[in-house]
């Protein structure tokens, strides 16, 4: 197994880069941090550009189990691990993958698809992401304005789910008007019973900003605003929440 022992190795610095936006937007690339994600990610078919491997845990059986076969794996040592990880207690190991260059226009003949405008809590779209993971979305649109669906926070609040969709940006949502879409968006004003809509074949749900909710343009686009009722003194869901509500709602709809 290779090593690297210098912050100034290529290699070392396009990974550190890759914790901010720009960084992954240059290099096209993400970080995952943990052993699950990086197993995970494997072993869908996603191929490592690098593995860093922290030198204390050179010894850990499952690790090494897991890197055997991977080439480009590298031992770093405890100070330049400790750079990379944004994790308090890491198990140790950091990958490096390819961001997906599928675009929005190539996922239009998708049946349902969830579109997110500018949800800006890391915390909120990783639980979103993973949420419509369960319910059988595959495919997650998101508008300009929205946090970077691969952010290191957003990788490990998503538990995995990022390797089995697409999430991809779109800039025009027009496109899904003219590809046909049923557009139902979440919002207060205006709005039915979330219960009351019929599912469409091709269906798109709308999720919008925590504070601001969903954007004039989209609203204007949208065949149907929804609102799940408030029976408590609560103002309002949090969007993950009442994300989730509605996509398990529609999709079971969809099923029948």
């Amino acid at each position: 197994m290779n090593k690297i022992e210098s912050k100034d190795n290529i290699k070392y610095k396009i990974a550190l880069s890759l914790k901010t936006k720009k960084g992954r937007e240059q290099n096209g690339l993400f970080l995952v941090e943990g052993l699950r994600n990086i197993k995970l990610a494997l072993d869908y078919s996603y191929k490592s550009e690098y593995l860093f491997l922290n030198e204390k845990n050179i010894d850990n059986e499952e690790i090494r189990g897991l890197i055997e076969n991977e080439e480009n794996s590298y031992i770093i040592s405890e100070k330049l691990f400790e750079n990379l990880s944004e994790t308090i207690t890491s198990q140790g190991i950091i990958g490096i993958f390819k961001i997906s260059q599928t675009e929005a226009r190539d996922v239009l003949n998708e049946n349902t698809i969830l579109l997110l405008d500018r949800i800006q809590d890391p915390g909120n779209l990783g639980t979103i992401i993973r949420t419509a993971d369960a319910a059988g979305i595959k495919t997650i649109l998101y508008t300009k304005g929205t946090t970077d669906p691969y952010s290191p926070k957003v990788v490990r609040a998503a538990m995995g789910s990022i390797f089995y969709m697409n999430i991809l940006p779109i800039e025009d949502v027009n496109l899904l008007k003219e590809n046909g879409y049923f557009i139902v968006s979440s919002a207060l004003e205006n709005s039915c019973c979330y219960k009351d809509i019929v599912v469409k074949e091709k269906f798109v749900l709308v999720l919008g900003n925590e504070a601001n909710g969903i954007s004039k343009e989209i609203l204007n686009i949208s065949d149907k605003k929804v609102k799940i009722p408030i029976l408590g003194k609560a103002e309002s869901l949090n969007v993950a929440i009442a994300g989730a509500i509605l996509m398990y709602e529609y999709q079971t709809k969809s099923l029948k």
